[in-house]
C-alpha cells in the first residue's frame, strides 16, 4: 500500500537512511497503479532497505516521497471483497449510528475507503495535503464533539515529524480497524469464506485446468501437491521461492519443473496461477495473501490456497516420478530400499541409477537428482553437506526422500500382503510416542518414568535419536547378519569414539541381541523397534524381560519435527 512522507522528513531524518529511486511517480488518481507496477519492478517482497521514490505534481515539482506500508494490505484486501461481494454486511449494518466519517491523512488505504463510504452513500469528509490533487477539498472546521461521528487518523500524529523511522515502523493497518470489524462480521455470519464455490476440490481442479501454475515454496509439501495436480491431468509451469538462491545464478530445477524467485515470478508471469500449499484459512489472511492480493493476484480467482479445498496427500511422487529417469545418491541402503519400492510401485516405468557421490557429468538431460538420507541430531546439516559433495550442492535435487514419511509408507507398502507387524513373543503392552517440541519438558518427563519396572525407554543419544532409520535398514537383513550389518553402520556413521559413547558395553549388548534375534530367520522394523527397547533394559539393569507383553515402551524422538512423529505412529 503506498503512503506518503514529506519531502522536509526525509531531508532531516538521522534514524533512518532510504534508498531514494531515480524514477519518481506523478501525483493523480493513477497513482496507485503505477506505484505498484514500480514496486513490483524494483522488488515485491520483504526487503531489509526502505524504498522510496519522489513524487510530483503535474507542473513536474516535487511534492513528497512514497514508501510501502505491507500491513496496510489486509485492509485494502477487505475492502475489494466486501465491495465485491453480495449479500455482504456493508458499513451501516454494524455501525448503524454513524452519520459522517472524518478522515485525517492521505494515503491510498484512505482513499479506497473514502470511494467506499462514498459508493454507500454515507457522507464523508477528508483532511490532510494531499488530498486536493484526487479532487478533494480538506476540511478543518467540523464539530468534532459531535455525536454520530467517526474519526480516523490515517497518518498518525508524531511528536518528532521528522523521524522517519517512527513513521515507516507505525502502520496505518489499526488505525482502519472498523473495516476489519465489517469483514469479520461477515465472515462470522457466513457471507465471506475461505472457498469461492462450495463445489470443493473438483470445483479447483477445474479452474486450474489448463493454466499457467506457479506453486509457491519447493518443500515436501509442494513436491506432494505437484504430485496431486499431476495426477488429475494438470501440469505446473514452476515452482516459486520466497528467497533467491544465493549460491548459483544459474536458475533452479526441482522435478523437471523450473524453480524462480517469487518476485521474478509476479514481474513476468502475469497470466499466471499461484497456490499456497502451507496456509490454511485465506479469508483471515496472512502476509502472502495480502502481498499478492496487492499486486493483482485475487484470492480464489488467481491465487489459490489449496489446504482451503483438500488436505495435501503423501504420495511419494509416484505420478510425477512415472516414466522418468532418477539418479538416487545418499544412503546406501536407503536408496536399496527406495529403488525396489518405486521399480515395483511404478512396475518398470522409473529409470534408476545410483552413485555414492554425484559428480559433474554423471547427470543426463532429464536426470532427476534425488537425496536420500535420514539423520537426526546435532551436526546432521553437516553430514548431509558431506554427502552431497560439491557438485550436487550447487545443482537442484529433491530430499523429499529423506523423510520418516517415505519410509513409513514404503514399509507398510512392503508389509501389505501380511498381518505381521509383531511377532507373537515381541508384542509390547504399548507404545507412548512423546509429540512435544524439544525444550518442552521431555528430559523431566523422561526423568519421572525412568527406571519404572514396566516401561522401557533409551536414554539420549546420537543412536536413540536415530533408531528409525537403523530399524528401517536392518529389516531387510537375515537375522544373521543383523548385529554384523549394525555394527558396520554404527561405526561408520558415528566414528569409532562415537560408537563406544552410544555402546559402552557391546560385548554384553551382542550377546543380548543374539539371544533375541536367535527367535526369527528375519524381523520387521516394528520388531527391531521392539528388541532394542528390550536389549537396552537388559543391559543397562541386568534383568532379563520375561514377557514383553507387560512392557510399555516410552519413545522420544527428540530432533523429529511433530509433524512427521504423525507418520511414525503408523
Amino acid at each position: 500500500m503506498l503512503r506518503f512522507v514529506g519531502k522536509n522528513t526525509v531531508e532531516q531524518s538521522e534514524s533512518l537512511k532510504a534508498d531514494i529511486a531515480e524514477q519518481h511517480l506523478t501525483f493523480d488518481e493513477k497513482i496507485w497503479q503505477t506505484a505498484k507496477e514500480y514496486f513490483n519492478q524494483t522488488g515485491c517482497c520483504d526487503s531489509t532497505k526502505v524504498q522510496l521514490i519522489p513524487i510530483w505534481n503535474a507542473e513536474g515539482g516535487l511534492v513528497c516521497y512514497g514508501w510501502q506500508d505491507g500491513e496496510a494490505n489486509r485492509e485494502l484486501r477487505m475492502l475489494k471483497e466486501l465491495s465485491r461481494g453480495q449479500s455482504i454486511l456493508q458499513f451501516g449494518d454494524i455501525f448503524p449510528d454513524i452519520k459522517e466519517v472524518i478522515i485525517w491523512g492521505c494515503n491510498e488505504l484512505a482513499y479506497h475507503f473514502v470511494k467506499y463510504l462514498e459508493g454507500l452513500c454515507i457522507p464523508v469528509s477528508v483532511g490532510g495535503k494531499y488530498w486536493k490533487y484526487f479532487g478533494y477539498q480538506s476540511i478543518c472546521d467540523n464539530d468534532f464533539e459531535q455525536n454520530g461521528i467517526m474519526i480516523i487518523r490515517a497518518e498518525r500524529i508524531l511528536e518528532n515529524k521528522s523521524d522517519l523511522f517512527q513513521r515507516i515502523i507505525r502502520s496505518a493497518s489499526p488505525e482502519f480497524e472498523c473495516i476489519d470489524k465489517i469483514y469479520e462480521n461477515n465472515i462470522l455470519a457466513g457471507n465471506i469464506k475461505d472457498v469461492e464455490n462450495d463445489g470443493g476440490i473438483t470445483w479447483l481442479l477445474d479452474q486450474l485446468s489448463g493454466k499457467d501454475i506457479v506453486l509457491l515454496e519447493t518443500d515436501a509439501r509442494a513436491q506432494d501437491t505437484y504430485d496431486f495436480l499431476y495426477a488429475h491431468g494438470i501440469d505446473i509451469q514452476c515452482f516459486a521461492t520466497y528467497e533467491t538462491d544465493g549460491k548459483t545464478s544459474e536458475p533452479g530445477q526441482l522435478l523437471g519443473k523450473m524453480v524462480e524467485p517469487i518476485d521474478k515470478v509476479l514481474r513476468n508471469r502475469k497470466n499466471a496461477v499461484l497456490i499456497d500449499v502451507h496456509s490454511k484459512n485465506s479469508m483471515w489472511g496472512n502476509a502472502y495473501v495480502e502481498l499478492f492480493d496487492y499486486y493483482g493476484y485475487t484470492r480464489n480467482e488467481n491465487f489459490f490456497v489449496f489446504s482451503d479445498y483438500a488436505d495435501v496427500p503423501h504420495s511419494n511422487l509416484l505420478h510425477v516420478l512415472k516414466g522418468k529417469s532418477l539418479f538416487l545418491t545418499g544412503d546406501e541402503r536407503l536408496c536399496k530400499i527406495l529403488a525396489e519400492y518405486l521399480e515395483e510401485a511404478e512396475q518398470g516405468d522409473i529409470a534408476l541409477r545410483y552413485a555414492e557421490v554425484i559428480r559433474e557429468g554423471m547427470l543426463g538431460e532429464g536426470d532427476i537428482p534425488c537425496f536420500v538420507y535420514l539423520w537426526y541430531g546435532q551436526g546432521a546439516a553437516d553430514r548431509k553437506a558431506q554427502i552431497l559433495g560439491e557438485y550436487l550442492t550447487k545443482t537442484s535435487y529433491t530430499d523429499y526422500f529423506s523423510r520418516i514419511a517415505v519410509f513409513v509408507s514404503i514399509d507398510q507398502y512392503r508389509t501389505r500382503y501380511s498381518d505381521r507387524c509383531y511377532g507373537a513373543s515381541l508384542v509390547p503392552k504399548g507404545i507412548l510416542i512423546n509429540n512435544s517440541r524439544s525444550h518442552c519438558g521431555n528430559v523431566f518427563l523422561k526423568g519421572i518414568m525412568d527406571g519404572h519396572p514396566d516401561i522401557l525407554l533409551l536414554q539420549y543419544n546420537t543412536f536413540s535419536n536415530n533408531i528409525f532409520a537403523y530399524c528401517i535398514r536392518l529389516s531387510i537383513e537375515k537375522s544373521e547378519n543383523i548385529l554384523s550389518a549394525f555394527q558396520s553402520m554404527l561405526k561408520e556413521e558415528m566414528g569409532e569414539n562415537e560408537f563406544l559413547v552410544n555402546f559402552p558395553y557391546w560385548g554384553r549388548f551382542k550377546k543380548r541381541m543374539e539371544k533375541w534375534l536367535s527367535l526369527q530367520e528375519e524381523f520387521t522394523s516394528q520388531e527391531l523397534f521392539t528388541i532394542f527397547h528390550a536389549v537396552f533394559t537388559e543391559v543397562t539393569y541386568g534383568e532379563e524381560i520375561a514377557d514383553i507383553s507387560q512392557k510399555v515402551i516410552y519413545f522420544d524422538p527428540h530432533w523429529i519435527h511433530p509433524r512427521e512423529r504423525l507418520f511414525l505412529v503408523k
